[in-house]
């Protein structure tokens, strides 16, 4: 997966979904899709606050 650090940064804090990022072109991926979104699942788990 390639992203920039703002939609990264994005993702982690919760304020934008993996999926939406892919089908607006905000991540790029390559591979088997279904793993990278698992990622997504595994981070909420840590509830990640600002300041990043």
């Amino acid at each position: 997966m390639a992203l920039s650090y703002d939609n990264f940064k994005k993702f982690l804090l919760g304020k934008q979904s993996g999926a939406v990022a892919l089908l607006t072109g905000k991540v790029k991926a390559k591979g088997d899709i279904a793993k990278g979104m698992k990622i997504e699942t595994i981070l909420r788990r840590y509830h990640i606050k600002e300041p990043f």
